[in-house]
């Protein structure tokens, strides 16, 4: 009986012993983007295999080790591994990692995944390649880094984004053939998306998309996700940021028809003459100036008529009596080789942005503001682009985040251009059914 006793109380002992050598190690994981508590992250006790734990929803974890646990080690895709000292009450920040962002998307609910874990065809654009030949249009900036997509230019004279197909030109969705675009999970027009303010952009194709936005995201979508402040690394320290940028672009006509300097109105060709004008009773008494001078046949549009010789004969203009030209004959010569360019001059966009943003721990404001000011390269057809975002998060108590996002957009366009076949396309008369005169 008395070995017994000494057994159960030598147990009781090393029990206790043990016991006392464990210890807790308990804290929070936040994000040095936008303070929000890191969720799922992996804590483990370095050198201790098994040993650790993930955090909760509020980003907290807690478990137990040995005493002789000096570090943890803390990690979560798409963000760089933190080793820290080991205590209770421990508060980590993580940065993002710019290499292992590269396989991390943002799905449509707008949760960071990493790309091989999805059933879907995500692509990513960073927002470096974005901005690497600087535009102020979404769609333009996109052309040739989407796979598989479709790209319409759009009128540069309106700020038109243009058009994209991801899956194909038949459609049965209201819309038409392309995607919608989802601005930090809203739905929005597409000429109305800062290039400025895009921090991440994700390409949602096939029925991933419909299954998240119903039958209209039956052609894909596009994910935007705009710049918030930075969050500062923890405690109540206040961090601000001011950003400015500004670019100077400038647009010229560079590819244009190779127009003939031979022949005039007409469609006769090189065996064409010029008709002669031969003054008669009945005639306006006025025109009797004109008399035996040539003149062409001004009905026909086409550019193939009498081969131009340097004489005189009657324009179209010297017949109307009103005209300050009445009477007045003009030499059958071409008007001069690529006189098309004096239609435009050189275009010139400036694009200025500036941003404040200032957040802790637990609040994060950033706004921004963007002129966009073209000078078109047609004359009198400037135009006037601004963007106003604000956009705050705040965390009033435990599990619970506000998040609110403001967005303006101002457009002003002076004497757009006509950029449609016929009459009121300024350069419709350089076409075929122009006359060379």
């Amino acid at each position: 009986m008395k070995k017994v006793t000494l057994f159960l109380a030598f147990l009781l002992f090393t029990v206790g012993m043990a016991l006392a050598q464990q210890k807790t190690f308990s804290g929070v994981v936040i994000s040095s983007e936008d303070g929000k508590p890191v969720i799922g992250a992996s804590v483990v006790a370095k050198g201790f295999p098994g040993v650790g734990a993930q955090t909760d929803l509020d980003g907290k974890f807690s478990f137990s080790g040995p005493t002789s646990v000096k570090t943890l080690m803390i990690s979560y895709i798409g963000m760089k591994t933190v080793e820290a000292p080991a205590s209770a009450n421990m508060k980590i920040t993580l940065d993002p990692e710019a290499k292992a962002l590269e396989g991390i998307v943002v799905t449509g609910m707008g949760v960071k995944r990493s790309q091989k874990s999805l059933g879907y065809s995500v692509q990513q654009v960073k927002s470096d390649d974005l901005k690497t030949t600087r535009t102020t249009d979404l769609n333009n900036a996109l052309a040739g880094k989407i796979s598989g997509a479709r790209f319409i230019g759009g009128s540069g004279a309106t700020f038109d984004a243009g058009s994209i197909v991801l899956r194909g030109t038949s459609s049965l969705s209201p819309g038409g053939s392309e995607p919608i675009y989802v601005v930090d999970g809203v739905i929005t027009n597409k000429n109305m998306v800062n290039m400025d303010d895009v921090v991440s952009l994700n390409v949602l194709k096939g029925p991933a998309a419909t299954a998240v936005y119903g039958s209209e995201g039956g052609n894909g979508a596009i994910i935007i996700t705009t710049r918030g402040g930075t969050a500062s690394g923890g405690g109540s320290a206040v961090q601000t940021v001011v950003d400015f940028s500004h670019t100077t672009t400038f647009e010229k006509p560079v590819n244009y028809f190779d127009f003939q300097q031979e022949y005039g109105g007409g469609y006769m060709g090189a065996d064409a003459e010029l008709y002669v004008y031969r003054w008669k009773e009945g005639h306006n008494p006025e025109w009797k100036v004109l008399d035996g001078q040539r003149f062409y046949d001004y009905a026909n549009d086409a550019s193939w008529g009498p081969k131009f010789d340097g004489k005189p004969y009657i324009p179209f203009y010297a017949w109307d009596t009103t005209d300050p030209r009445f009477g007045q004959t003009a030499l059958w010569q071409a008007h001069g080789k690529d006189n098309i360019l004096e239609l435009f001059r050189t275009g010139i966009t400036n694009t200025t942005n500036i941003g404040f943003g200032r957040a802790s721990q637990d609040h994060m404001t950033r706004v921004s503001f963007t002129n966009v000011s073209r000078r078109g390269m047609a004359y009198n057809s400037d135009a006037v682009r601004r963007f106003l975002s604000v956009k705050t998060s705040f965390r009033p108590m435990e599990r619970m985040t506000v998040d609110l996002d403001y967005k303006y957009t101002y457009r002003e366009n002076h004497n757009a251009v006509n950029e449609e076949y016929g009459a009121f396309n300024p350069v419709y008369s350089f076409t075929q059914w122009g006359h060379e005169r």
